[in-house]
């Protein structure tokens, strides 16, 4: 990753449908630990609790997202604003 990037703390549970390199379609609830704030070609590294460990999660695989506290819809290409 570019040192232009810009990878941040966060706190967030999110339930995402998420599509892999390998085009497979999940659904997943994941805790998230940091994010990239400046770049749509981002990700968020989070606890994925389906696979019970850290996970790095594209911002161009992320075909929803919500946030599982407030019940928020947020569009996917809103993420790294």
């Amino acid at each position: 990753m570019s040192a232009d990037f810009l990878l941040l703390p966060c706190t967030a549970s999110l339930h995402i449908e998420y599509v892999n390199r390998e085009r497979i379609r999940s659904s997943r609830l994941i805790d998230v630990k940091r994010f990239v704030c400046n770049s749509p070609r981002g990700h968020v590294q989070a606890f994925c609790h389906q696979r019970r460990m850290t996970r790095t999660f594209s911002y161009s695989g992320m075909v929803s997202v919500i946030d599982v506290a407030t019940g928020e819809i947020i569009e996917p290409e809103r993420l790294f604003l």
